[in-house]
């Protein structure tokens, strides 16, 4: 199932250019609570259901607008929700950071393989020479990004991502175990940064990991 019709909130297969149920044009939402969506949809039912005629729904209007409600909250809640939680949540704080010329946080947001790679020193030292670098291009900047794509490592892809870390990680002082990396998502951005001296915009790929059971940036971005 890919989601949930935005006007009544009926189920919408994969590939549906029109939901089934109400006939709308399909404007997916991804990212949004199942549950939610299921109740939307069984009001939405026992609305068309008490409203048999024309003139019964006039009565109905202040359910129907309770399901719109519900509609638009379940939306925005999913997007808030997607947005604060999980790897976006560490890519959000990760761009803050950067914003706020702040290297040492930006480094605590790094996964534990790359520093264990290159040192946590010179990953702060890396951060702050870019950061540094962009102050003196664009004076006083501000970057701000969009997502282009996100796709989930499958398990074999997982292992293979695993495997060609703990090749690097081979020779490296460490008690660093690459099985501590439970699941991991490609990401591919735009990034944008704008200043007083001028602008650019840059698309950029890394991989999110979730490590110890938290969501690290795999490396260092820009």
């Amino acid at each position: 199932m890919a989601g949930f019709c935005g006007n009544c909130g009926a189920p919408v297969e994969d590939g549906a250019n029109v939901c089934g149920n109400c006939g709308t044009p399909i404007a997916r939402v991804k990212n949004v609570n199942v549950n939610v969506g299921n109740q939307v949809y069984q009001n939405y039912k026992q609305v068309k259901a008490m409203a048999k005629k024309p003139a019964d729904l006039k009565k109905y209007i202040p359910i129907v607008a309770a399901v719109l409600a519900a509609v638009v909250i379940f939306i925005v809640a999913g997007a808030f929700i997607s947005a604060n939680t999980g790897y976006k949540k560490t890519v959000k704080e990760y761009f803050k950071a950067l914003n706020e010329s702040d290297e040492k946080e930006a480094a605590s947001l790094i996964s534990e393989s790359y520093t264990e790679l290159i040192g946590y020193d010179n990953v702060e030292e890396q951060l702050e020479n870019s950061l540094d670098e962009l102050e003196d291009e664009y004076g006083k900047y501000k970057i701000t990004y969009k997502y282009k794509d996100v796709r989930k490592l499958g398990k074999s892809e997982l292992k293979d991502y695993k495997e060609s870390l703990d090749i690097l990680l081979d020779g490296v002082k460490t008690d660093y175990e690459v099985d501590d990396i439970k699941a991991a998502y490609s990401v591919e951005i735009r990034y944008d940064v704008k200043g007083k001296e001028g602008k650019k915009h840059d698309n950029v790929y890394f991989v999110v990991i979730k490590e110890n059971g938290k969501w690290k940036v795999s490396d260092s971005i820009l």
